[in-house]
């Protein structure tokens, strides 16, 4: 409460007390005096004088006050209105409370908003980031490609070189024979103009010149078909060179096409000659430890066993490949740990190890870098498999080997896989016998030739069929009470690492 209303209800409680105070000393005056106005008793007169003073004491006492303090006076000049004006001001108050709250909610809905926006963009630009080292890296790889071809432009550049120089020779040689007619030409000429400036002086001797005339011109004629055969081989030449050129020119067009190929698959047959001598090793190393624990510890890995895998999609960077197997390695050291493995060294259950070779050490880093770089930008989508190197055991370190396979699509939705024939007069426990084994056998057989891969390990390599599909396809078959034909059939498009979902077909 305000002090100045405070101060007020004192200031009318003391007045009171004051008014109070003179009515009574008031009263027992004029009742002492028994005074009387006009013709009214003492009693009335008192009565009459006590009240004129209460009359008179709270509007001299108002009055004071208003004196005193400008709020009362403009309370009493104003009245309600001042009171209304001041309900409106508090109606506006609490209105532009309202709207200054919901100022505040749409401030904070749009801070909300931009922080999500703030989020998607640095998201957008992590993951430009991340585009920008993949075209930088193909960027690097396109340079190496241009320098390669530079190197084959330069080599093609000098056997042509070596081609203009054949055909600068035959040119030579065209020159010489041009040069030869001509000289010849220019004899034939002297010898007509001699024969014309001595006509007249040795008419004796004319048959012997016209002879000898003839001679030489038979010999020119000679020489003149002898010029057109050495020009026509000549142009036969310039085309044999062409053609040989044309040929040449296909031929190492075909040869570099061959080179290529047969590069990269000594470099694929190699890296997998180098993988198998690797796993040798390595299996060797690991075969002691193995003998020395077999008796010791229970078994929980067996050497080949699949761990887990992990699908790549096709055509990716560097940079993924090298995501999807940090990947494949946590989820094989999860594994690995809940099978209870033990951490080496380095504080992991699982993983690559360093392998002996002739040459040298292959660490696992580099053995990480080179699947890496093997399953870059491969143009059909891959999976990369975990599986245990050798036999694992409680409480030991667990070296793994990753595989990578192509995953293209084995079976399309409602594909054929293999079918077989059952007898529906047969009790349902047979029945569902041979369905059991249709499926393990017959199905899987056809799903592994077909290219998929199973989990080695697994007790449902493949995958399997619901338990209550299969008992309700029991109850159909013994049902028809006759021998149907059984068709197994894909569930859904297939890739090479998923697992099988087999549907039924009865006919």
């Amino acid at each position: 409460m305000d002090l100045l209303g405070i101060g007020f209800i004192l200031l009318f409680g003391v007045v009171g007390a004051a008014i109070a105070y003179g009515a009574d000393w008031l009263g027992r005056t004029i009742g002492k005096k028994r005074l009387s106005f006009r013709k009214l008793r003492p009693r009335h007169t008192a009565a009459l004088i006590t009240t004129g003073a209460g009359f008179l004491i709270p509007i001299l006492t108002v009055a004071l006050v208003a004196l005193l303090s400008r709020d009362v006076r403009v309370w009493l000049i104003e009245g309600r209105k001042a009171i209304q004006e001041n309900q409106q001001l508090i109606r506006r108050a609490s209105e532009d409370r309202k709207t200054f709250e919901a100022e505040i909610r749409d401030l904070q809905r749009q801070r909300e908003s931009l922080g999500k926006q703030t989020l998607e963009l640095r998201q957008s630009f992590q993951t430009i980031q991340i585009q920008v080292a993949g075209q930088n890296e193909e960027i690097r790889e396109n340079k190496k490609l241009l320098e390669g071809e530079r190197a084959r432009l330069a080599a093609a550049q000098t056997q042509r070189a070596q081609a203009q120089a054949r055909l600068a020779s035959l040119e030579s040689k065209y020159k010489g024979l041009a040069q030869k007619y001509g000289q010849l030409e220019q004899d034939y000429q002297k010898q007509v103009k001699n024969l014309n400036d001595n006509v007249f002086a040795i008419n004796k001797e004319l048959s012997e010149r016209e002879q000898r005339l003839s001679e030489t011109k038979k010999e020119l004629d000679t020489t003149v078909k002898q010029f057109d055969i050495a020009r026509e081989t000549f142009e036969q030449d310039i085309g044999a060179a062409r053609a040989e050129l044309e040929k040449f020119r296909t031929a190492r067009d075909e040869a570099q096409t061959a080179y290529e190929t047969i590069k990269g698959q000594k470099e694929r047959v190699e890296w997998e000659l180098a993988s198998l001598r690797q796993l040798q090793a390595a299996a060797q190393q690991g075969l002691d430890l193995n003998l020395r624990i077999t008796r010791t510890q229970p078994l929980i890995f067996r050497g080949g066993e699949e761990l887990t895998r992990v699908r790549l999609g096709a055509n990716q960077t560097l940079e993924a490949a090298r995501g999807a197997l940090t990947s494949l390695l946590r989820s094989a050291r999860l594994w690995a740990d809940k099978k209870g493995a033990s951490a080496n060294g380095e504080g992991v259950s699982a993983g690559l190890v360093d392998i002996p070779m002739e040459r040298g050490v292959v660490t696992a880093q580099e053995q990480f870098d080179a699947l890496a770089r093997a399953v870059t930008q491969r143009p059909q989508e891959t999976v990369l498999i975990a599986y245990a190197f050798w036999n694992g055991f409680t409480g030991e370190f667990l070296p793994l080997r990753i595989e990578a396979y192509q995953n293209p699509i084995v079976f399309s939705r409602g594909q054929r896989i293999t079918e077989t024939r059952v007898d529906g007069t047969l009790p349902e426990e047979t029945i569902l016998e041979q369905i059991q084994t249709f499926l393990l056998k017959e199905v899987g057989q056809e799903a592994i030739k077909s290219g998929m891969i199973p989990a080695i390990g697994a007790e449902r390599p493949l995958g399997e069929a619901p338990a209550e599909d299969i008992l309700a396809l029991v109850k159909e078959i013994k049902d028809a009470r006759r021998t149907i034909r059984l068709l197994a059939m894909a569930a859904q498009d297939t890739r090479a690492a998923d697992s099988l979902k087999v549907e039924f077909r009865v006919r």
